[in-house]
C-alpha cells in the first residue's frame, strides 16, 4: 500500500552539508533550491503522474498535468503527493546566490526520492 504521509521539504535553503562527508566547516554550506517536484497520485499498482517545475525565465511555478500547464503558487508545491523533488546548488553555494543554468557544466542538481540523494552523497542509510 502506499504511504501518503506528508514529508515537509525545503523549496529554498536545502542545507546539504550533513550529507557530504568532506565538507569543510570552514566553508560556506552548499545550499540547493528545489526547481521541480514529480508527483504521484493513486496507489501502488498504478496511478496518475503530475509536475511542478519553476520557470528559470520568470521565477514562476508551473503545474504540468497531461496536456494542461497552469501557474501555481509555491504554497502549492509541497503536498502528500510529492514523489521525486529535484534541488540545484545555487550559485556560490552560500544564501543569496542565483540558480545556476541547468546542464552547465558547473550546475549541480540533486535528485531526493525516499530517503537517497541521486548524485550525492546521502542513500538514506542503504547500503
Amino acid at each position: 500500500e502506499k504511504v501518503d504521509t506528508l514529508v515537509s521539504f525545503p523549496l529554498h535553503g536545502l542545507d546539504a552539508a550533513p550529507f557530504i562527508p568532506r565538507h569543510a566547516p570552514t566553508e560556506p554550506p552548499p545550499l540547493y533550491d528545489l526547481y521541480a517536484v514529480t508527483n504521484h497520485y493513486g496507489g501502488a499498482g498504478g496511478g496518475h503522474y503530475t509536475a511542478y517545475a519553476k520557470s528559470p525565465g520568470d521565477q514562476q511555478w508551473y503545474s504540468f498535468d497531461d496536456s494542461s500547464v497552469r501557474p501555481v503558487s509555491p504554497e502549492s508545491i509541497v503536498s502528500p503527493a510529492a514523489y521525486v523533488l529535484f534541488y540545484q546548488l545555487r550559485e556560490g553555494g552560500e544564501a543569496g546566490g542565483g540558480l545556476r543554468a541547468a546542464g552547465s557544466a558547473a550546475s549541480s542538481p540533486i535528485a531526493y526520492n525516499g530517503g537517497a540523494y541521486n548524485g550525492g552523497a546521502y542513500n538514506g542509510g542503504a547500503s
